[in-house]
């Protein structure tokens, strides 16, 4: 279907969360986002995006949007290397 789940696993027990984000991947570039309930009873979405995407590397961001995807605030960032030994 072309359709993937993104977990959180706990480093300590190795188990998934409980709820991933579902996304897509286009032209090398994954998207994955859900819709999250603020306190104040407004919504956000958020996503997790995995780009740059080579076969020893890729970067993941994180980021959050309070208008309905319109506009995004990136605010996490991780570039990942393979280190081979």
């Amino acid at each position: 279907r072309g359709v993937w789940n993104d977990f959180w696993v706990n480093a300590k027990s190795g188990e998934l969360s409980a709820d991933g984000l579902t996304g897509v991947f286009v032209d090398g570039v994954g998207s994955f986002t859900a819709t999250e309930q603020n306190d104040d009873g407004t919504t956000s979405v958020v996503r997790g995006v995995w780009d740059r995407i080579t076969p020893t590397s890729c970067r993941w961001r994180q980021g959050v949007s309070h208008d309905s995807g319109v506009t995004w605030f990136d605010s996490w960032f991780m570039d990942w290397t393979r280190v081979v030994q």
